[in-house]
């Protein structure tokens, strides 16, 4: 079983200065500047060791600093991890309880299990950069291109249908609903997108896909944090090689209740 989860459609946009922070094109930057001897390497703070901020010697403030893309990128994914462990544990729970082995994997080759799955991968164009797999077609696919015609398609998707006269479903068809409240008061109290809002995040979801010929920019779209392995155990091997107790009762009766 794969548990699988899109990254994408997190958009988060932080505005720094009015413009996105790219630490990578920052230093960039830099480094052709102090080539052309425009600049010099204490301005940014720069050492034998390399660049670094020279109030990293003294305590600051986080706040005071922009937030760099990609550990906004990394946070995307931090918010995103606990669901698919949860739901690997609760299969592992089901394997335990029909009589089933399994094992939870992670740490694994994500865009190579993908791409041997059949998703497609799309290759920044301009590089570099890392292949980006997108999804499978017609079964998974991430909010941006190419199964969007752009990132603002892509933005629209998922952020229209959050505003407030579209947040809930009419119950007058008798579809159920996931609240007691009128669908009037649900409404009144959901979240409101502003168009503002909606502006801001087609701005920087535009900036990181044509800036680096994908979305996400410094981690992929689909990703395989956890897999869940299920498989009959060989109940002769562990008979031979350990002791008593090595399997429990579910195992022991699962071909018998199971495969009669």
């Amino acid at each position: 079983m794969r548990v699988l989860f899109p990254l994408d459609w997190l958009f988060l946009g932080f505005l720094a200065n009015g413009k996105v922070y790219d630490p990578f094109r920052e230093l960039v930057h830099v480094a052709r500047a102090r080539r052309a001897g425009s600049v010099h390497a204490t301005q940014y703070g720069a050492t034998d060791r390399g660049l670094q901020r020279r109030s990293c010697m003294r305590p600051v403030k986080l706040s005071h600093y922009p937030l760099a893309l990609s550990h906004l990128e990394r946070q995307a994914c931090y918010f995103m991890f606990s669901e698919p462990a949860a739901i690997c544990q609760n299969m592992f729970l089901a394997t335990e309880a029909i009589g089933l082995g399994g094992w939870m994997h992670c740490g694994i080759l994500s865009r190579e299990i993908f791409e041997a799955l059949g998703f497609t991968i799309v290759v920044p164009q301009p590089g570099p950069g890392l292949p980006n797999p997108v999804g499978l077609d017609q079964v998974f696919q991430a909010y941006c291109p190419p199964y969007f015609e752009s990132m603002d398609a892509a933005v629209d998707a998922v952020l229209r249908p959050l505003s407030r006269k579209q947040s809930t479903r009419e119950a007058a068809d008798g579809s159920p609903v996931p609240y007691r409240i009128s669908g009037e008061d649900h409404r009144d109290a959901a979240v409101a997108v502003s168009e503002e809002g909606i502006a801001c995040t087609k701005a920087v979801c535009n900036y990181i896909h044509q800036t680096y010929g994908r979305f996400p920019a410094t981690v992929d779209a689909m990703h395989l944090m956890w897999l869940m392995q299920a498989h009959h155990l060989d109940t002769d091997y562990y008979d031979r090689f350990f002791r008593p107790g090595a399997y429990g009762s579910t195992h022991a009766a699962h071909m018998a209740k199971w495969h009669p």
